[in-house]
């Protein structure tokens, strides 16, 4: 049927989808909006060639937020700076010794563990990002400035601790934040910028430290004092920072394209059915199962294993060449003056490369930074410093790239709001290379020396970066899914805002594997509310598998879970049961070492119902069901077969959902027992719960479906009426023989078996 209703600009046609149609109408839309959004993501394969300055101006990307990124960077690095200068002078002001800083910075590692996480979850679903970043420079400047006149260790231990975690929720926020600041055509370079930033801000804040140590001749509370004044000076620069949004400038285009491609006007940006919000846990199971965001995590964690090395370095410099301070100070300001050259020559090829196609950014950084990796790792066998010297800069040169063409990867392939969790994780994966470097690299130096140690430390940087490379691979699909998942997301918007009607369930382009094995291969799979679904196919062929999607006990590759149209591809199994998806497996639907009675209560308790409603309904399904009542009090694990089946069955009593999924109910029972457990069926169906039935006897599932799907090696061969399914030889003939394969109708009381 059809009908209007008025909308704020444009008039919506609502039109009432069947649930084959509603895949269908995805499917029309991702085909049709699948090469603009390609292009809103700036990865259609034209090269952008304009500088820029001039790509930001026609773009209406403003360049503030880098000036004040800049700034922030630097009002941070004063107080670590200064701290590690007069970290001596502190320790004698209060009688500490390396043990207290030791512990402290232990304390802090474990902070750089926690906050991260913490803070991406409050942000996830808040524009709170820039906030966050304000916040915590505006706690520097009050730290910067207490530390001056600090009166106690203890009161030191906070200041620091408190500090390192404003740190972490900056550095976790920030990057993020760039992403949506600036459109995905100047993202390489704009992250680049970034990255000069913060090795800006490295070269000045120790000048300054070393202008009011030196020739100002300042104490350590003096010094502090006028670093909290200047710190408070970049804060008050950068309270113009506002966080635009998640996914302005890539996903919400898209779903604007898809809006204005579909003739649909929306009173506001609220969703008519949103996505259930994620918990943190969901979150990272989310952006984990993305294939190159795990290339990309395991591959900065073997990377980070050679952190370390620098350390070594200094003290290799010292011994080896006889340099001073002085000299090393001036090695690591030209390293980082080379760095900030190589962002300048190298940013540019950077976007044009991932523009082309984002595998090349990836392996023509990976390239180059294999060749830096070596040249760093020569420096220690060099015979003058001169070489030394060489050996080390064109390590760095050739090493810019591949920081920012990795954050632009891992931050464009998750979707936009959990962007700032990609921060947390990949604090989460550093932090476990440096604690396994520190050891390892610790343990090669003490033995071998210096030189073999860095030699044989610089390969998991090596490994690191093949790593990336091979994540590079897989980009273009990843991006192609995120794209696909936004225009999917709109689409439903336009159905539900047109009218449309909703499937119960729908699931779409379903993949799934074991490790190395795919077991479902694009399945699409839908019930309509209060239908009966027989889902059929041989042993092997993936039915199981597709119920461990639809129920959260496994996550698929690729694709997408609906319920009520709502995206529940990843949240857990416990909020799948609480918006009312029950599963009972074949088999396995009770706890054995528990009475009838208990399990029972466990179903009463998965409801979260009171324990009067708990015991009211308890003696509902045992007047039901007289067998059960006369077992109360019996361990299951003693009952028969189809007493079990029974007792699982009778959890959907007790849950009452939406949507029953009932894995192989016949399985091993006699005929009489599974005519009962087909009356239990009908009774739950009649009550308005979908039901899918997986079997393999044909007669079980069509006595009780009218819909019925067949799977094969993955697949779906079959979507239609029960009794057409009778007609189709070629794929009932190797499992359903007798009365099925000669057309008979099903009957109740008889079951045809493999």
């Amino acid at each position: 049927m059809t009908a209007t209703q008025p909308g704020p600009e444009k008039t919506v046609e609502a039109t009432t989808y069947s649930v084959a149609g509603f895949t269908e109408e995805i499917e029309r839309s991702t085909a049709a909006m699948a090469e603009q959004g390609r292009d809103i993501a700036g990865v259609n394969g034209e090269v952008d060639k304009r500088s820029l300055l001039r790509l930001l101006r026609e773009e209406k990307a403003p360049l503030y937020p880098l000036v004040a990124l800049f700034l922030l960077s630097l009002s941070d690095l004063l107080h670590s700076q200064a701290f590690g200068v007069y970290q001596p002078d502190i320790a004698r002001t209060f009688g500490l010794g390396p043990q207290f800083f030791t512990t402290i910075s232990l304390i802090t590692q474990i902070i750089a563990l926690v906050v991260p996480l913490t803070v991406a979850r409050y942000v996830q679903n808040r524009a709170a990002r820039a906030s966050v970043m304000l916040v915590s420079a505006g706690l520097w400047c009050v730290l910067t400035g207490y530390t001056a006149v600090v009166p106690s260790s203890l009161m030191l231990t906070g200041v620091i601790l408190l500090d390192a975690s404003t740190t972490s929720a900056n550095h976790t926020v920030s990057g993020s934040l760039m992403v949506d600041l600036y459109p995905p055509r100047a993202r390489v370079r704009v992250m680049s910028v970034l990255s000069m930033g913060a090795i800006a801000a490295g070269l000045v804040a120790p000048g300054i430290v070393f202008l009011l140590s030196g020739p100002l001749g300042l104490t350590w509370r003096g010094a502090f004092l006028v670093l909290a004044a200047l710190a408070l000076v970049c804060f008050l620069l950068s309270l113009r920072l506002r966080d635009p949004g998640y996914g302005t400038r890539d996903t919400e285009l898209i779903r604007a394209a898809v809006r204005e491609h579909a003739d649909v006007g929306t009173a506001d940006d609220t969703p008519s059915v949103a996505p259930p919000r994620l918990t943190v846990f969901e979150a990272l199971r989310r952006i984990l199962v993305i294939r190159s965001m795990r290339l990309f995590f395991i591959s900065g964690m073997v990377g980070a294993i050679a952190t370390p090395i620098s350390t070594y370095l200094v003290f290799y410099y010292t011994d080896r060449f006889n340099l001073d301070a002085a000299a090393r100070a001036l090695l690591q300001g030209s390293s980082s003056v080379i760095a900030l050259l190589s962002f300048v020559f190298l940013a540019p090829v950077g976007d044009r490369l991932y523009q082309r196609d984002p595998k090349l950014i990836f392996y023509a950084s990976g390239a180059v930074s294999l060749v830096g990796i070596v040249l760093s790792a020569a420096q220690v066998f060099a015979p003058t410093v001169s070489l030394m010297v060489v050996l080390t800069l064109a390590g760095t040169a050739l090493g810019g790239l591949s920081g920012p063409a990795m954050a632009v990867g891992t931050m464009s392939l998750v979707p936009a709001n959990l962007r700032a969790h990609v921060g947390a994780v990949t604090a989460l994966f550093s932090l476990g290379g440096v604690a396994i470097g520190t050891i390892l690299i610790g343990g090669l130096a003490s033995s071998l020396g210096i030189p073999l140690a860095v030699a044989i430390g610089s390969v998991p940087s090596a490994v690191g970066v093949v790593l990336t490379m091979r994540a590079g691979r897989h980009v273009r699909a990843d991006l192609d899914s995120m794209i696909e998942g936004v225009i999917e997301e709109e689409t439903v918007q336009k159905i539900h805002a047109g009218g449309g009607r909703l499937p119960t369930l729908a699931c779409r382009g379903l993949d799934y594997s074991y490790g190395q094995t795919q077991v479902l291969f694009g399945v699409d799979f839908a019930v309509d509310e209060g239908e009966m679904v027989a889902l059929l196919g041989v042993n092997g062929a993936g039915k199981s598998t597709l119920l461990r999607a639809i129920s959260g006990i496994g996550l698929p590759d690729r694709g997408s879970v609906r319920f009520q149209g709502h995206d529940i591809t990843y949240i857990d199994v416990e909020r799948r049961t609480e918006l009312g998806i029950a599963q009972i497996p074949g088999g396995k639907a009770v706890f054995g070492d528990l009475t009838v009675a208990e399990n029972l209560r466990c179903f009463g308790y998965t409801a979260g119902r009171s324990r009067r409603d708990r015991e009211a309904v308890i003696d509902q399904v045992f007047a039901g069901f007289p067998q059960l009542a006369d077992l109360r009090n019996q361990r299951a694990s003693t009952l028969s077969g189809g007493q079990q089946q029974m007792l699982g069955l009778s959890k959907a009593l007790i849950l009452r959902p939406k949507l029953l999924l009932i894995d192989e109910l016949s399985l091993g029972l006699a005929p009489v027992v599974v005519g009962e457990l087909l009356d239990m069926v009908r009774e739950i169906n009649a009550g308005g719960t979908a039901v899918v039935l997986v079997e393999q006897s044909v007669n079980v599932a069509l006595n009780l479906a009218e819909h019925a799907y067949f799977m094969e090696k993955g697949q779906i061969r079959f979507d239609g009426n029960s009794r057409d399914l009778l007609a189709q030889t070629d794929l009932l003939r190797a499992v359903f023989l007798s009365g099925a394969a000669a057309g008979e109708a099903p009957g109740a009381d008889t079951e045809e078996r493999s």
